[in-house]
């Protein structure tokens, strides 16, 4: 879904984290997905076909030596938020208002210091993180220019925006010295910071809290603990409130030990990954299914985003690098880089979101140099069929370029990770 980031930077390490664990049986699995995916006409329409685009990169006088693009979030005009990285490693706020149109976006301490958007809404209203003379702080961009977000912690900290929803309401975390406490917060335009809780034990895990997520009536999703680690919503006592009842996911359903919720659409539908289902879906009324088994064999399925169809994009995550892929009710996983077009030159490896028009923005190698890439559906649909694209999902795994020569090829750099 557009509102909300993807992607962010953690103490810890890797947010997403989870072993392949015990699958629900294809009966259960398909009596649960009727139960969570209400059926939708819309589904009948998924595409067979993108055109792919990379997103451009900045341009410096004199150049600074831009090697990477990375789209994070895509709002329903097709605006891509994301940032632009050098050879020394410097971040660049990029908003790209079409791929061939990257969009210099102000740092707190001027358009040179590092700053990076997670994510989107649909009035391009930004959130990310940029350097300031307190540090790294969480940002609200309107109209290119950002509004500091402040911290919940104490000083010296550090706060991160990871999504912001139509009502200009952000969700992120902070924290002071990359140790516990790790408050997640919502901040509003009214209210500013929201302490949204810490879930019971054994998941307080000294305070930390990390939302991901937040969708048009104000619910918020994310992770909670310190090792393990469990899937959190947030729900609001009213839309778009500023107080609420935070619920563990963990605790309603069989995700394991260690769950992560990533993403969350208007309809209340929450996915994310776990040590039980590498990839879940969740709702309220319809409980768990799983989404972790990509057909091909190889590589554990990672959901990052989900719009208002129901319709999933995440990737296979296999080791030599990873196909970006799409799921549905009705067609499960498909590689999609079995649908592109005019993909000669291109590896789609990830995709990190996607917005009601079914376009997606993600990040791959294309000519072996690292690019964002926005897809956008052909006019082609997508016929009522099983499994005849899902066979292909890993027919490309071993043609696209591996994480060794991809590196090579960045001059030994590699984009911000989860």
């Amino acid at each position: 879904m557009n509102q909300r980031s993807t992607q962010q930077f953690l103490p810890s390490g890797v947010l997403y984290s989870g072993r392949r664990g015990g699958a629900l049986g294809l009966v259960i699995a398909a009596m649960a997905i009727s139960a969570i995916c209400p059926s939708n006409a819309a589904l009948a329409q998924l595409p067979t076909a993108y055109t792919v685009e990379p997103l451009a990169r900045l341009e410096f006088d004199p150049p600074v030596g831009i090697v990477i693009t990375m789209g994070q979030s895509i709002n329903s005009s097709g605006q891509v938020a994301g940032y632009c990285q050098d050879v020394n490693s410097q971040l660049y706020a990029t908003l790209w208002t079409s791929p061939a149109s990257p969009n210099l976006q102000s740092s707190l301490l001027g358009t040179r210091t590092n700053s990076v958007l997670w994510g989107i809404n649909d009035s391009g209203e930004t959130t990310g993180f940029t350097d300031s003379v307190d540090g790294i702080r969480a940002a609200k961009w309107s109209a290119g220019s950002p509004i500091n977000l402040g911290s919940p912690s104490p000083a010296p900290s550090q706060s991160h925006g990871l999504g912001i929803n139509n009502s200009g309401h952000v969700v992120g975390y902070s924290f002071t010295l990359y140790v516990p406490p790790q408050p997640g917060f919502l901040w509003t335009p009214g209210s500013g910071f929201v302490n949204l809780g810490v879930l019971p034990a054994p998941y307080n895990g000294g305070g930390v809290l990390t939302p991901k997520a937040i969708n048009n009536t104000g619910k918020v999703v994310g992770t909670g603990g310190n090792g393990p680690n469990a899937a959190f919503i947030w729900s609001p006592s009213t839309p778009n409130g500023t107080t609420g009842t935070l619920q563990n996911i963990a605790s309603l359903t069989a995700l394991g030990l260690n769950s992560f919720a990533v993403d969350i659409n208007d309809n209340d539908q929450v996915i994310g990954n776990s040590s039980t289902y590498s990839a879940y879906l969740w709702s309220p009324t319809g409980g768990t299914i799983d989404l972790s088994m990509v057909p091909g064999g190889t590589g554990v399925g990672v959901a990052r985003a989900i719009n208002n169809n129901g319709v999933v994009v995440g990737d296979n995550n296999d080791p030599d690098g990873g196909n970006a892929t799409r799921w549905d009710e009705v067609n499960g996983w498909v590689d999609l880089n079995t649908l592109v077009v005019n993909g000669t030159g291109w590896r789609l490896n990830r995709a990190w979101d996607i917005n009601d028009n079914g376009q997606i923005v993600g990040d791959g190698v294309f000519n072996s140099q690292w690019y964002g890439f926005r897809l956008t559906p052909t006019s082609v649909p997508l016929s009522m069929r099983s499994n005849a694209v899902d066979t292909k999902v890993h027919a490309r795994s071993k043609n696209g370029l591996n994480n060794i020569t991809r590196r090579r090829a960045l001059g030994g750099k590699t984009p911000i990770k989860k």
